[in-house]
């Protein structure tokens, strides 16, 4: 295939283009950078354009077909008007007539994924209106291929073309002496050595000339075990690698692909300085989080050891209630207090009834415990504010996960 390193590069870069807006999209990145990157790879898609000129009966159609791999022609895809035909890729043959003298012609083929081919009609038998528009195309072309026939590589119309092309497009120039296989090597060899001394004389330089049979290369193809042979002959090898070198070494392909790398790569820089900010944030979030954690279990560890003594104490004070009033209890059960009976004179209805038993418990641990649990709630709403404060003074007004507000007051201890 031709240009296969350039166009495994260009894949190569339009896969690092998708991974990187893959990227971009998934970060949040901004909608600028999302329409550079998208804009760059379908610029990368942009294919090379070849104009094909010559005269008519050269074999310029047989050429096309072996370029293409494709006989356009048996299939009807190739009309056999005098317009100008500008191939380019299709889901299926079609011919779209584009203005009087140029229809575009889409066909499935592969090699059109990559390159425009534009196929003039004769130099030799087209109006003024037609070359007009054939010499429009030379300007953009990557490549302008001159086709001329072995059996008769004189047609003036041709040169005369040649003299109107100017002198800086000229460097995208090759000649291709075609239908090389109906003459003998020395009389091919006598050709190419004259067509050579003509461009030097009329033009100063000389241009790549390949002698080539466009018959023997199409029919290499499905030639089996003569397809090398029929290769060789045909002379293909050294058109498809000077064209390969072309595609390889064009400096404003080159460039292009430059710009986009360097563009992808700002992308790229942008997203990475926007990631390792966000790590880096991150990370702050996290040592601030862990440290307030610490602080958290540290002032947990000051308030137990604070309030502990008072559960203790709590303890003890209800364990001795308890014990008060299990006594009483036991007194208030004796048999002898259960059957013993009062005079009727001496019972008075406004005399108060005594207080249930778990009344007097309550009474007795109210009295023993209450002042001592007003501290400890004292010291645990102090050490609530002290943590707050702790808090706020860290995070200077804000935490990680949002604001906090601001400490409270301190309430005075209770004497």
């Amino acid at each position: 295939m031709i240009g296969d390193d350039y166009f495994e590069l260009r894949s190569r870069i339009g896969t690092d283009l998708l991974a990187l807006t893959a990227a971009l999209r998934e970060s949040g990145g901004d909608a600028e950078s999302a329409a550079i990157l998208e804009n760059l790879i379908a610029s990368l898609k942009e294919p090379f354009v070849f104009v094909v000129v010559g005269e008519v009966n050269v074999g310029k159609s047989t050429f096309l077909n072996a370029l293409f791999g494709q006989d356009f022609s048996s299939t009807g895809v190739m009309p056999t008007t005098g317009k100008i035909l500008f191939f380019r890729h299709g889901p299926e043959h079609s011919v779209v007539p584009v203005t009087p003298t140029l229809d575009e012609v889409y066909a499935p083929v592969d090699f059109l994924r990559d390159f425009h081919i534009v196929d003039t009609p004769g130099t030799n038998s087209v109006e003024n209106e037609h070359q007009l528009i054939t010499e429009r195309f030379v300007p953009i072309a990557d490549l302008v291929i001159f086709v001329f026939s072995a059996m008769n590589p004189w047609g003036a119309s041709a040169w005369q073309f040649l003299e109107k092309v100017h002198r800086e497009w000229m460097r995208h120039v090759i000649f291709v002496l075609q239908q090389s296989d109906l003459r003998s090597p020395e009389e091919i060899q006598v050709i190419t050595d004259y067509m050579g001394q003509l461009t030097r004389q009329r033009f100063g330089r000389d241009f790549p000339l390949f002698a080539v049979s466009a018959k023997k290369a199409f029919l290499a193809r499905d030639a089996g075990i003569e397809r090398d042979r029929l290769l060789h002959d045909s002379g293909f090898h050294a058109l498809e690698a000077h064209i390969s070198g072309i595609v390889r070494h064009n400096a404003a392909r080159l460039k292009k692909l430059g710009s986009t790398m360097r563009l992808a790569r700002q992308i790229l820089e942008g997203l990475k300085e926007r990631h390792t900010a966000g790590m880096h944030h991150a990370k702050r979030k996290i040592a601030v989080l862990q440290e307030l954690q610490t602080e958290r279990e540290l002032q947990v560890d000051r308030t137990l050891k604070k309030i502990l003594p008072a559960l203790d104490a709590t303890e003890r004070d209800y364990h001795e209630s308890v014990m008060r009033v299990a006594g009483l209890a036991q007194d208030a059960l004796a048999t002898r207090k259960a059957f013993q009976r009062k005079d009727a004179d001496e019972e008075n209805e406004s005399t108060p009834r005594p207080q249930s038993l778990d009344h007097r418990l309550f009474q007795e641990l109210q009295h023993r415990t209450g002042d001592r649990w007003r501290q400890v709630s004292l010291v645990l709403e102090e050490d609530v504010h002290q943590f707050e404060r702790f808090l706020y003074a860290q995070g200077r007004g804000r935490h990680p996960c949002g604001l906090l507000p601001p400490p409270l007051r301190h309430r005075p201890q209770a004497r």
